[in-house]
C-alpha cells in the first residue's frame, strides 16, 4: 500500500463531497476510502459488482471482495451467469 499522505503530489487524487443519495462508481483497482474526516454521523455504504458478459474468473492470492466460496470456477472460465443478474442485454 502506498503511503500517500507522505507524498500527494506523486498521486492522482480525486475528492468528493458526497450527499445523501449521491452515487459514486469507480473501479475495483482503485484506491478508496474516507480519509481523516470527522464522522458525526453513522455512514452507510451500498457496494455492487457489475461484470460484462466476457468477464472471466482469475485465480489470485488473498481473499475476494466480497469471499465467493465454493463457486466451482476456474482460472480462466467465464464468470457464473446464475451469480450475477443480467441488467441490460444489446439488441442487434
Amino acid at each position: 500500500m502506498p503511503d500517500i499522505d507522505a507524498s500527494p503530489g506523486e498521486y492522482d487524487i480525486f475528492s468528493a463531497d458526497l450527499e445523501p443519495g449521491d452515487t459514486l462508481v469507480f473501479d475495483f483497482r482503485t484506491l478508496h476510502g474516507t480519509g481523516d474526516a470527522e464522522v458525526k454521523s453513522m455512514r452507510r455504504a451500498f457496494s455492487t459488482r457489475w461484470i460484462g458478459d466476457d468477464a472471466i474468473y482469475c485465480e489470485r492470492p488473498g481473499e475476494t471482495s466480497p469471499p465467493y466460496t465454493d463457486h466451482g470456477m476456474r482460472h480462466g472460465d467465464l464468470m457464473r451467469r446464475d451469480w450475477f443478474a443480467l441488467l441490460w442485454e444489446r439488441g442487434d
